[in-house]
């Protein structure tokens, strides 16, 4: 999961030395914040049991663990099946937005079911609602985009996550 911290007084739940035992057993969901919250149901409905938050997974008052973990990212992020990013959000209580920030030809809607297709690929494209189906917009990339703003991305200029360094390794790292 990407997403922005936000100022100290919204702090996501992170994993400290003072918690790590308790963080082992178990993190009530009801604690997490609305973007982990969002990003663990997503995580379902797309059939996966796994998904990385690193103020969660790695130690953050913990320097050995932090070299540790900041080595394995490239490896990380490459072999992740999807990179989650909350790009509209400036912290983690604004969750995954799914409202457009535009309605421009560069997202493509999507549902997924929570069930596995019989092909074994992990959801389907749909165009009812159905309450066994979650919704999420995908951006997807533009040629034109490139030629007319001279490969400026789009979110680099109104995504609060772009203005963060550590996400330019997860973007970059991410199959």
């Amino acid at each position: 999961l990407s997403h922005c911290w936000g100022p100290p007084e919204k702090r996501p739940a992170t994993t400290t030395k003072a918690n790590l035992t308790q963080r082992m057993e178990r993190i009530p969901f009801i604690e997490l914040p609305r973007t982990f919250r969002d990003a663990i149901e997503i995580t379902r409905k797309l059939g996966h049991r796994y998904l990385r938050i690193d103020s969660l997974c790695i130690i953050q008052d913990d320097e050995q663990d932090w070299a540790y973990e900041a080595a394995l990212m490239a490896k990380i992020y490459s072999h992740a099946f999807c990179m989650l990013s909350a790009l509209s959000s400036n912290d983690s209580s604004e969750g995954l937005r799914l409202e457009p920030l535009d309605e421009d030809s560069s997202y493509m809607d999507l549902m997924t079911t929570s069930h596995a297709s019989p092909a074994g690929g992990s959801g389907i494209i749909k165009s009812d609602m159905d309450e066994s189906f979650i919704w999420f917009r995908i951006s997807i990339h533009l040629e034109a985009w490139d030629i007319i703003y001279g490969g400026k991305s789009y979110h680099d200029t109104i995504s609060p996550l772009c203005t963060r360094a550590w996400t330019l390794q997860e973007s970059r790292l991410s199959r």
